[in-house]
């Protein structure tokens, strides 16, 4: 029997990022999937990428045109979530360890919504069963690993944290649960964390201690890097006249360097990025003021999630807080701070 590994696993709309101290991981995977077996081609490549959930087959693949959409709000309860979840696991740390503690995330809005602001325990706990279900009946399994007789994954525990949250314990603590330099700023100054995720914008403001957030001044926007994607996509069609979407891996491409790559054509589209990237940072810049206001009274506001990659020097520029920073590799934030949670503060 393989070693039980504890894994942060930030299930996000966009991309699945797992991260594991004790061994260094760190893995991202994006969050495309399609209802049924929508590829082709040699047995063990299709298997591969093939996922049985409740005897439903899933295609866990980048490429998929069919994709489902990851935006709806019975995602993190799906059929979906466990089919990208469990195929995660397994490409970030193979055959050789199949047993896992997990702690996954959601976003303040849906993590703090029940009454008053309060935990949503019925959304956390119907989460927390829905990526447990091989303990239940072993109905989760990669075809090309079934058809070579290897145990599927189990998880064994699992805990939901709330997102932001997250990338502050991550910021306060090593991965061996010790003080980071940034701690004493954080926990007595307080902190804003400001997570742009895949469908949503995340923010946070922690009073000192690290106990508390303050109400007033936490929020959610529906605003993420997949919004802007989306803005980007529909520019590029108008454009250059196309009917078909632009798959994910151009779009990805395209916010890299600036230009798409059609056959033999190279489109420069940095003037449809720009456009794009403004609609989405004025929405975040207007949110993040309402709620962290001038930023004075705090230790730092930090800057985490994929989204920082791609808006995170303009939404600098933008803020003018003389405390702002990014993160070291801000779209495993929420995954680091899973698994820091996970190791050393829940010890699950």
């Amino acid at each position: 029997m393989s070693k039980t590994l504890v894994v942060g696993v930030d299930d996000g709309h966009d991309g699945i990022k797992i991260y594991n101290g004790e061994l260094a991981i760190q893995f991202r995977m994006p969050s495309r999937v399609a209802i049924g077996a929508t590829i082709m081609g040699d047995p063990d490549d299709v298997n591969r990428k093939i996922i049985s959930v409740n005897g439903n087959k899933y295609t866990v693949d980048e490429f998929c045109s069919e994709h489902i959409d990851t935006r709806t709000e019975d995602y993190p309860v799906s059929e979906a979530n466990i089919a990208l979840v469990y195929q995660a696991l397994d490409k970030a740390f193979g055959k050789d360890y199949r047993e896992f503690k997990i702690a996954t995330g959601l976003p303040l809005n849906r993590f703090y919504g029940g009454q008053d602001g309060t935990k949503n325990i019925e959304l956390i706990n119907n989460k927390t069963k829905n990526l447990m279900i091989n303990l239940r009946d072993k109905s989760v399994f990669n075809l090309y690993e079934a058809s070579n007789n290897l145990d599927p994954i189990s998880i064994t525990k699992h805990i939901v944290l709330s997102e932001a949250q997250c990338a502050y314990f991550d910021a306060l603590m090593t991965d061996k649960g010790k003080k980071t330099d940034l701690y004493d700023d954080l926990f007595e100054g307080g902190c804003a964390v400001i997570d742009i995720g895949g469908r949503t914008t995340d923010i946070a403001v922690i009073n000192p201690q690290g106990g508390t957030m303050q109400t007033s001044r936490c929020g959610t926007l529906d605003v993420g890097i997949i919004t802007l994607k989306s803005i980007l996509n529909q520019n590029i069609k108008a454009k250059l006249k196309m009917s078909t979407d632009i798959s994910d891996w151009r779009l990805n491409k395209a916010l890299e360097s600036g230009t798409l790559s059609i056959g033999k054509e190279s489109h420069d589209v940095s003037d449809l990025i720009t456009q794009a990237k403004d609609k989405v940072i004025e929405q975040i810049v207007n949110k993040v003021k309402v709620h962290v206001r001038d930023g004075k009274d705090l230790g730092a506001v930090l800057l985490v999630g994929g989204g920082s990659i791609t808006l995170g020097e303009q939404l600098t520029n933008k803020l003018e807080y003389n405390n702002i920073q990014i993160v070291k590799d801000p779209e495993f934030a929420n995954a680091r701070g899973m698994y820091k949670c996970a190791a050393f503060m829940a010890r699950i």
